[in-house]
């Protein structure tokens, strides 16, 4: 597949495809998100969240219709979210987030995401909801030791599957860790 011409370092993180002939991809060039869209066989750069990102990326993309996504990522000092309506994309305050980074996010509909990562301040797992109008945390079920959520997929609005690890700080002490609603 071909691609538009991208700036030097460019990067990809994510991809949804709504329909098999409508997909977004986000990542980063520039310190900036980065987006694309598959459109009539071929790859085309498209307005990108306004976001600086410093270190950070956009980590996870959820798109139910071509003119409906919910994209989530980390910048070097907070958690962002942001919506495509179909013509632009709308920044959306991850209010209880904190130092936390959202790394998956899964919708069910404009007004049903759910979004999961971790919490930087406490190593435990963070999990938000939209409802369409703003975020709210969920409380994460209790782990005995640090967790981190990377993928969510949600089947129904009750029926939500989120992976990731939890132990000690090095890869040898982690443990899968698979969470359902």
């Amino acid at each position: 597949m071909k691609l538009p011409h991208l700036p030097g370092g460019a990067q990809l993180f994510d991809v949804a495809c709504p329909a098999s002939t409508d997909c977004i991809a986000l990542g980063s060039a520039n310190h900036k998100v980065l987006s694309l869209q598959w459109a009539h066989g071929a790859w085309v750069a498209m307005v990108s969240p306004s976001i600086k990102l410093g270190l950070g990326a956009p980590t996870g993309l959820s798109c139910r219709t071509p003119s409906s996504c919910m994209a989530v990522g980390i910048t070097e000092s907070q958690t962002w979210a942001s919506q495509w309506s179909g013509r632009s994309w709308r920044n959306e305050r991850v209010t209880n987030a904190g130092t936390g980074s959202l790394t998956g996010v899964s919708c069910l509909s404009a007004a049903d995401c759910i979004a999961v990562g971790v919490l930087s301040t406490t190593t435990t797992a963070l999990i938000e909801q939209w409802n369409g109008r703003a975020w709210s945390h969920v409380q994460s079920p209790k782990v005995t030791q640090m967790s981190a959520l990377y993928g969510v997929s949600c089947i129904a609005v009750s029926e939500c599957f989120a992976a990731g690890n939890h132990g000690g700080f090095d890869a040898s002490s982690q443990h899968p860790l698979f969470m359902r609603n």
